[in-house]
């Protein structure tokens, strides 16, 4: 979220429910018991994954609001610092790693490669919620992210990712960072496989959705 401290907060902007979001752009950890006070959420295990317990309530509020016309604006703390993921994933990207070492650039990062793939998977997750509740082709599913990769050191962690042949990443003004793809699912109302290449911006997404 983001947007200022306690008072300022997805409730008092408007939003009937909030789960996670704060004032904070980053959590302290993405495993449970180390986020505890942010974001300002109780984990349920040991070790949970701060993207899955996210994903849970995310599917929950589906679930509860299927009857009825909803908005769910989701954003994950992933990918962003610190860089951390699930064993299996990083071992698996480790192992890719090991296959192609003359992997260009900074493409090289197990760990950030593996955030890409449990956010991937919390979509999957939210996409087979709307299937089982029968309401898939009643739905406008858009996915995207607030900016490009992280191009540069941060913190005590190495460059985690290239947006090459976009010049800079996160925190940039060039198209790095900025410009990241988009991707929406309307069935119905959009063929698959359909391409875009008009320039959009996310603060366009509000009068779009309200024409729809």
């Amino acid at each position: 979220w983001h947007l200022g401290k306690k008072g300022f907060w997805p409730g008092d902007q408007g939003f009937d429910f909030n789960y996670a979001g704060c004032q904070s752009g980053m959590p302290k950890s993405h495993f449970w018991p180390d986020w505890e006070g942010n974001p300002p959420v109780q984990g349920t295990f040991d070790g949970e994954y701060l993207a899955d317990r996210l994903t849970d309530e995310a599917c929950r509020f589906i679930e509860t609001h299927q009857k009825g016309p909803f908005f769910l604006n989701f954003c994950h703390y992933s990918v962003h610092l610190p860089l951390q993921a699930k064993a299996d994933k990083i071992a698996k990207y480790e192992a890719k790693l090991a296959s192609h070492p003359a992997l260009p650039g900074h493409q090289n990062n197990p760990v950030y490669a593996a955030m890409v793939e449990l956010v991937d998977d919390s979509a999957g997750r939210v996409l087979e919620m709307l299937e089982r509740c029968g309401i898939e082709n009643d739905t406008i599913f858009i996915f995207f992210s607030d900016n490009g990769g992280l191009a540069v050191k941060e913190l005590n962690f190495p460059q985690a990712t290239s947006n090459a042949p976009l010049r800079d990443g996160k925190g940039y003004l060039h198209e790095g960072g900025i410009r990241e793809p988009m991707i929406v699912c309307r069935p119905g109302g959009i063929a698959p496989g359909t391409v875009c290449d008009e320039p959009v911006c996310s603060i366009d997404f509000l009068p779009t959705m309200a024409a729809l």
